[in-house]
């Protein structure tokens, strides 16, 4: 405390001299954080700017409180005089700003223009309330309360809060006190009347907050009350991607309901348990506990609580691909919930009924999700509205119908970004990287979803997609990692035992044993989900996983279930097959098909493979020209010819990371590949650029940009 003060008098010596800094506008801040993990709008929030908080902040790597700025602002409040102190003290813990009735409250009998002068350098009136100057000093201050202080202040805050001099108490306000104070009854009055009100107003993430908080207020004797509130944890965490200890709180439901001996509560609650088991890879238990919920279901009246249990199953079955089944359930659904008036089981069911009959082909399937989204919208519903778009980009890009697919999930995933509705969003950019996958697209495809995978935590559903997008493009590129990437996640997968996981992840290994020349395994990776993929007729499943047993053995399985591309092709019609892909717009199965051709025609194949950076195939219909007699152009990928260092595509963006000054590690978390693949990458680099050392060659890359 003596060094803190000591600090803040430095200044007042006569050899020091002061260096006025103006604030940094927000494009400065953003150039500062381009090459840093702190969010640079969250930067300018924190800092408003100010070149000395801003710099620390990113010096810590995070948006966290830096030592050097707390140490900063405390020596610059141990200036201030007892009542100026108490003042900046008081205004600390209530954020954005507090009224000046609020703060005379904390205040106490200091309160007056004496104080309000004293404090302005680090608080000032703006308007009709008081602010700090910078988010990030208010945070500073808070950070240097005692336990004491912090809980008492909040809690006459809280208490302050609940008999405002104008206007209605604002229930968001007090149960944010309360929750910092520790005041447990004010939080389970407070907290729930403040989650009632976001949840009014669409308000889903703020909701959830609350009605936790309310829970962890709410003695477990209680079971009346928690029932009431795990009814609403439930199912706003049901909206949210399934956030952590969701399941817990699913389970305590159950077991309350079976307590209080309410049947209809113990059926709803049974089915948002199997949904949240079936979202954490549990596939067998949690189609135990829908069965369970389903059969109580249908010995209760019409009740929203029955729509929602249909709805749900009717969710669980079009996720595993039980179509029929899913289309039922939904119709059964929708009458319930017309029937009670309940808008929200409706939008719920439509869409699951329109991504079912998508997954058929069934014309009416998008109309369906688009009718849901427009009901979704009327009431004020953006997640619900949300939702439906990644229903619609999901069920098309599985359809392979990329164009529409990505454009509904460039809605999705701007919606989030513009409205900050719920994690689901990497849902819908791990499905965007399936397609770039898919439409040969494999640098964008690995970018993407390696973003998706180091934004931390995430569904087990999300970690597949995006896993299995990068390691399926890993392996098309000839990188050795592929294999083992889609390998780390095989025990996930079979937990799953879900075959629209099963499928791709099958497919993507089978692919990665060809291309080794180990055709002989590939039989155990795809007889599996195949023989679920003919029980569910998925015609898409069917045809990618027969293809490679085809290739595997020479036997042809259910053809006349498999999509027209590859029932062509394995018809011997592989030209028809061919021109059928390049119309879907996939150049890589183009260029199989086409290698069962003649020679112009494996030709062209090695012409698009080398477009597209899909070296093992392109390399083995080369052997196989040549091995004919046939002259093949050697030449590198088209992508190294484009770069103006001949790089590859690969090569290029390491390079853009060394530009960035990144370790062979960071490189590798990047990119989602080894360290040993990303030195090589960088040793590769040097040789072609003929430098000696990563600083060169991160000149020349800032020297192109």
């Amino acid at each position: 405390e003596g060094l803190r003060k000591l600090l803040g008098r430095a200044s007042s010596y006569r050899r020091f001299i002061r260096l006025p800094l103006e604030p940094l506008s927000r494009d400065a801040i953003g150039e500062l954080a381009a090459s840093s993990a702190v969010d640079a709008d969250e930067l300018y929030a924190l800092t408003l700017g100010n070149p000395f908080y801003a710099t620390e902040v990113l010096a810590e790597g995070s948006a966290e409180l830096p030592t050097s700025v707390r140490d900063a602002v405390v020596a610059r409040a141990g200036r201030l005089s007892y009542q100026g102190r108490r003042l900046v003290d008081a205004a600390s813990v209530v954020p954005n700003a507090v009224e000046p009735w609020l703060l005379e409250t904390l205040v106490g009998d200091g309160y007056g223009d004496a104080a309000i002068d004293d404090a302005e350098q680090l608080v000032r009136r703006i308007g009709p309330t008081f602010r700090f100057r910078h988010e990030i000093a208010r945070l500073a201050i808070a950070s240097s309360l005692t336990e004491h202080q912090r809980r008492d202040l909040n809690e006459r805050a809280a208490i302050a809060l609940t008999e405002p001099p104008e206007g209605e108490p604002d229930p968001a306000r007090i149960a944010h006190h309360a929750r910092e104070a520790g005041a447990e009854d004010l939080i389970r009055t407070w907290a729930i009347r403040a989650g009632e009100g976001a949840r009014a107003r669409g308000a889903t993430r703020e909701a959830y907050g609350h009605f936790c908080d309310a829970l962890a207020a709410t003695p477990r004797a209680d079971i009346h009350r928690r029932s009431g509130i795990l009814l609403q944890v439930t199912d706003l965490g049901s909206r949210l991607g399934n956030p952590p200890n969701l399941l817990a709180m699913a389970e305590e439901l159950v077991d309350t309901m079976d307590r209080i001996g309410d049947d209809d509560g113990e059926a709803l609650a049974r089915s948002r348990l199997a949904s949240f088991l079936w979202g954490e890879g549990k596939g067998d238990p949690s189609a135990l506990v829908m069965k369970q919920a389903v059969e109580a279901a249908e010995r209760r009246d019409v009740s929203r609580g029955r729509a929602e249990v249909f709805a749900r199953a009717a969710s669980m079955a079009m996720l595993e691909r039980r179509l029929g089944e899913s289309i039922d359930f939904s119709h059964r659904a929708i009458d319930d919930s017309r029937a009670m008036g309940d808008a929200v089981a409706e939008i719920r069911s439509l869409t699951t009924l329109g991504a079912a009959l998508i997954l058929e082909d069934h014309p009416e399937g998008v109309d369906r999700i688009l009718e849901s989204v427009e009901l979704a919208t009327s009431i004020g519903q953006p997640l619900l509205a949300h939702w439906g778009y990644v229903n619609l980009g999901s069920g098309l890009g599985e359809r392979r119908r990329y164009g529409e697919a990505m454009a509904h999930l460039d809605h999705a995933i701007a919606m989030n970004n513009r409205m900050d509705l719920d994690p689901s969003d990497d849902y819908a950019s791990a499905w965007l990287a399936r397609i770039r996958f898919e439409l040969g697209m494999y640098g964008p495809a690995m970018l993407l979803a390696t973003q998706v995978l180091r934004r931390g935590a995430m569904s087990p559903i999300t970690r597949v997609v995006a896993t299995t997008a990068a390691g399926r493009a890993h392996v098309r590129q000839g990188d050795t990692e592929g294999a083992a990437v889609l390998r780390g996640i095989s025990g996930l997968i079979d937990s799953m035992d879900s075959l629209q996981r099963t499928w791709p992840h099958a497919a993507g290994l089978a692919e990665a044993a060809f291309l080794a020349g180990r055709p002989e395994s590939i039989p155990d990776l795809v007889a599996a989900p195949l023989a679920v993929a003919v029980d569910l007729e998925s015609s898409w499943a069917v045809g990618e996983l027969a293809y490679w047993m085809w290739k595997a053995t020479g036997d042809v399985t259910a053809l006349d279930l498999a999509a027209e591309p590859y029932r062509l092709v394995m018809s011997g019609e592989w030209e028809d097959a061919a021109r059928a892909w390049a119309t879907i717009g996939c150049p890589y199965e183009q260029a199989k098909a086409l290698a069962f051709g003649p020679p112009d025609a494996q030709l062209e194949a090695v012409a698009i493979l080398d477009r597209i950076g899909a070296g093992p195939l392109a390399r083995r219909i080369r052997r196989s020209l040549r091995e004919a007699g046939v002259s093949v152009p050697r030449g590198p990928y088209s992508a190294a010819r484009s770069h103006p260092l001949g790089l590859t595509e690969r090569q290029a963006e390491v390079h853009d990371l060394l530009a960035r000054g990144l370790s062979n590690r960071e490189i590798a978390d990047e990119m989602f590949i080894s360290q040993k693949t990303a030195a090589h990458h960088v040793s590769a680099i040097l040789t072609k650029l003929e430098v000696k050392s990563r600083g060169e060659a991160a000149a020349i890359a800032r020297t192109l940009t």
